[in-house]
């Protein structure tokens, strides 16, 4: 009979090259698995002498990959995923047993009406898991496909690997925001309305670089805007709100008790299709697409995260 390859290869070392192929970096591998940097050195050489190759091979700036490594990489992420999950189910799925951090990063419009839901929701079910936010930026995709952020929470859709599953959690409604006694007449908004004061928008890297569909809604309304601030942090664009007549349009919904001296506006009805512009969707690896864990993720962001007066599914 012949021997098997496989049958005298210590799984623990695939999970190290996995780590390795990802970080190309020893030390950032060693942090990674809570080990020390030298017992990766030992696993990479075990490694080398398993495969009867270098696997890989130190640069200036960290290791570089060799063409075995680069092949292995295309298959063994999934294929040890897929083991992961066949042995997850084979035992009850608990909640309550789950313990370490999940990093999650989140748009900066959904921060405010999500983080906080989530983190209840996992001290209720899961008190020992705990949670890390991170604001949705312009590496987040390629720190998702790294395994340094678990999931992602962003408006849709992202611009990312094929290897990001994206799925799409609720339809966003939008408000707009302004301080009390903003010279509107009434709780309405129209489209030109904006034509008339000044506007401050969120700025997302890797996300809202381009146009946003508020601005693009508007102009084909004939409405151009005059953006007279910018801010990835939105709350310095409720700063600015208290002391200027701007207007806010955000899917963030605040309740007034959060935020003294501004006022949100009711859309008017031309502004029905700008609504539906807006999806709110839950980005993560395709490794973890049978995952419980996210499985589960998904049912708690769905059924807790959203709040009760979002009426558009």
């Amino acid at each position: 009979m012949t021997n098997s390859s496989f049958e005298s290869l210590d799984l623990n070392l695939l999970k190290v090259f996995v780590i390795l192929a990802q970080e190309l970096n020893t030390r950032r591998t060693a942090e990674r698995m809570n080990v020390s940097q030298p017992a990766i050195s030992r696993s990479l050489q075990k490694l080398r002498e398993h495969f009867g190759d270098e696997l890989f091979v130190r640069a200036q700036h960290g290791l570089i990959a060799t063409p075995k490594a680069e092949q292995l990489s295309l298959s063994l992420p999934s294929i040890l995923a897929e083991l992961a999950n066949v042995v997850d189910h084979h035992n009850d799925f608990n909640p309550a047993e789950l313990e370490g951090l999940i990093k999650v990063a989140m748009h900066p419009m959904l921060l405010a009406s999500v983080a906080k839901r989530l983190f209840v929701v996992l001290q209720q079910h899961a008190p020992e898991l705990r949670l890390q936010v991170a604001t949705w930026g312009a590496d987040t995709c390629e720190l998702i496909q790294r395994g340094q952020i678990d999931f992602g929470l962003c408006l849709l859709p992202v611009e990312g690997s094929k290897e990001l599953v994206q799925r799409r959690l609720w339809r966003q409604p939008i408000y707009v925001y302004a301080k009390e006694g903003h010279p509107i007449e009434g709780n309405t908004v129209s489209p030109q309305d904006f034509a008339k004061y000044s506007t401050a928008l969120i700025h997302v890297p890797g996300w809202s670089a381009a146009r946003s569909e508020a601005e693009k809604f508007l102009a084909n309304h004939g409405v151009e805007i005059t953006i007279g601030f910018r801010s990835e942090l939105p709350g310095s664009i409720l700063d600015v709100l208290r002391v200027s007549d701007f207007m806010y349009p955000s899917v963030t919904y605040y309740p007034p008790e959060d935020i003294p001296g501004i006022k949100r506006f009711e859309l008017g009805e031309d502004f029905l299709d700008l609504a539906v512009k807006y999806d709110t969707g839950y980005v993560f690896h395709y490794r973890n697409r049978q995952n419980p864990l996210y499985m589960w993720l998904q049912e708690v962001l769905v059924e807790h995260c959203r709040d009760e007066i979002y009426s558009l599914t």
